[in-house]
């Protein structure tokens, strides 16, 4: 199921979901009481599920979006780049059914809650993991201050540069030296004898995407010639 105003290109939904029917169990059993008198609970029980029915949680590649349908038109979205903060509402009663509120604050101040949700532990991680994923899409590893500390590309917990694995979910982390291999068309502004050295220092240079930036830009035959020994 898509959101109603669509999605983005190369956009897809990852999760979605509705309140669970336990949030409306009040009026459900309010219904049930009112049958007696003249069917008057049946419109309560109808109205109840409709209203439930209209709430819409999506979870996409690229953005959190709530909807809701119900007389009224009413959408709330925020891009994962605008997510400050995701955290998780519970009493006593919603805890022992698993349900929840998962309240997701972005950066300009408004809090998009979904209400009454399954699993919203569950909910949480993926809206965490989403997140993360969508900051490291651009840079896997971003710095964070002068220290040497960095994210890790697959949960986003803080961690150092000197480190070999993610304290907090074991993933494997390329090493500062593969990292810090400077960027092709930066390098390429070099003389000859500087791109040749700045490449011999390089773990792994990509010597493809040096050729094919070297054709587009300064297209020097010497310096090719090289790089096709370099293979």
């Amino acid at each position: 199921m898509e959101p109603e105003g669509g999605l983005h290109r190369g956009e897809s939904v990852k999760t979605f979901c509705r309140p669970s029917p336990w949030q409306y169990s009040a009026w459900y059993v309010l219904g049930v009481l009112l049958m007696p008198f003249m069917f008057l609970g049946l419109p309560v029980i109808i109205i109840a599920e409709l209203h439930r029915r209209g709430n819409r949680f999506y979870v996409t590649s690229d953005r959190v979006i709530r909807e809701f349908r119900f007389l009224s038109r009413n959408t709330e979205e925020a891009t994962f780049d605008l997510v400050t903060d995701i955290s998780i509402d519970q009493s006593l009663v919603a805890r022992s059914l698993n349900l929840g509120n998962v309240n997701i604050n972005t950066a300009s101040g408004e809090v998009i809650e979904f209400t009454g949700v399954k699993k919203p532990k569950n909910l949480k991680n993926t809206l965490t993991k989403s997140k993360h994923k969508e900051r490291n899409s651009v840079q896997q590893v971003e710095m964070v201050n002068s220290e040497g500390t960095s994210y890790c590309p697959d949960c986003g917990e803080k961690v150092s540069n000197s480190s070999k694995f993610c304290s907090n979910c074991g993933h494997k982390l390329e090493s500062s030296e593969s990292s810090s291999n400077p960027d092709t068309e930066k390098v390429l502004k070099g003389s000859i004898p500087e791109v040749k050295d700045d490449v011999r220092s390089m773990e792994s240079p990509n010597i493809e995407d040096f050729e094919q930036k070297e054709k587009t830009g300064k297209n020097r035959k010497t310096l090719l010639d090289w790089l096709e020994k370099q293979k």
